[in-house]
């Protein structure tokens, strides 16, 4: 059986592309014949990925601005004529334990990781595709913190239920 993320055609945006998962996945369903939008704060690290995967289309902005969030999501919109598949696997770690973080440190975590997931899939699900899919990647640190992580796997640990409740009509992908 054939991924939708992998189908000739499909058009996905990938939110958090510029490292790790998120470029991988793009140069992933690019590859496989995808049309791509990647996303993330980082235009250069976009550009690598988009240079990896011999295609897509660069997209920058800050997950912690709505507003950026709207933006990117229409841009996505505008390129791809639509949406089949939303991947948001971003994610922001300062690597301290939760005795060193200060304000800032937590406000960044959880601007990315916690506001950064509600303000686009506020933005991305009415945009996408009968039949198509929203995943919003988690981290195996929810359930096995590890020393630096604890508040990054805090505001991962927010994120699960707050996407479960959504409608179910509108509910990011989960598997469960």
């Amino acid at each position: 059986m054939r991924s939708r993320t992998t189908d000739e055609g499909a058009r996905v945006l990938v939110i958090g592309a510029s490292a790790g998962i998120g470029a991988a996945f793009a140069v992933r369903a690019v590859a496989g014949g995808a049309e791509v939008v990647v996303t993330a704060r980082r235009a250069d690290r976009l550009a690598d990925t988009v240079a990896e995967a011999g295609g897509g289309h660069v997209v920058v902005g800050d997950l912690r601005s709505e507003e950026d969030c709207r933006r990117m999501v229409a841009d996505a919109v505008d390129v791809m004529g639509g949406i089949d598949l939303v991947m948001y696997s971003a994610g922001f770690a300062p690597l301290r334990s939760v005795a060193d973080a200060d304000e800032a440190d937590l406000a960044a975590v959880f601007e990315t990781n916690v506001f950064g997931v509600q303000h686009v899939l506020r933005a991305a699900v009415p945009q996408v595709a009968p039949g198509g899919i929203v995943a919003v990647l988690s981290s195996e640190s929810v359930m096995r913190p590890w020393a630096g992580l604890g508040i990054y796997a805090s505001s991962k640990a927010a994120v699960e239920p707050a996407t479960r409740t959504w409608p179910p009509k509108l509910r990011p992908y989960s598997a469960e």
